[in-house]
């Protein structure tokens, strides 16, 4: 038998459960042991498209405007492919938790967007529920004490 579908509480619970016991993944790579460490250059290189990494020698030799454009460039690439990474790993968790969404970086956000405040609302509409139950609990333990006296 399949398991009994989960509430919405209980996948915002797990989702939250699997972001803080995933490692941060560590990027970029740098030298470490060296002083004034920097990020290593990272060699991208896109399914089907030409590689125009450079070693460091390559890169000493550029003119300055053109290394200044390389070297943006570069960073350019690992911002982009550390958001892709992200979304895709946003993919796995809204996969494991039965979210639909399209196949796309803006539907994989919408839709962990829309499911977050959902469990938002549960857990309010949960705290809320807590405060009216509590505020029954005391006036009935005051209601008891009030006929213990009689």
């Amino acid at each position: 038998l399949p398991p009994p579908p989960q509430t919405s509480a209980q996948r915002y619970a797990s989702l939250l459960s699997h972001l803080m016991h995933t490692p941060p993944t560590s990027f970029p790579p740098t030298n470490a042991g060296k002083s004034g460490a920097k990020p290593l250059l990272l060699k991208i290189k896109p399914e089907g498209e030409r590689s125009d990494n450079k070693t460091r020698e390559e890169i000493s030799k550029m003119e300055p405007g053109s290394r200044r454009r390389y070297e943006r460039n570069q960073r350019e690439k690992l911002r982009s492919f550390r958001i892709s990474k992200q979304i895709k790993d946003l993919q796995t968790v809204l996969t494991a938790l039965q979210i639909p969404y399209k196949n796309n970086k803006f539907s994989v956000l919408v839709s962990a967007v829309a499911f977050i405040r959902a469990g938002q609302e549960e857990v309010w509409r949960g705290e809320r529920w807590c405060g009216v139950l509590r505020g029954i609990c005391e006036r009935a333990e005051a209601l008891a004490k009030e006929e213990e006296g009689l």
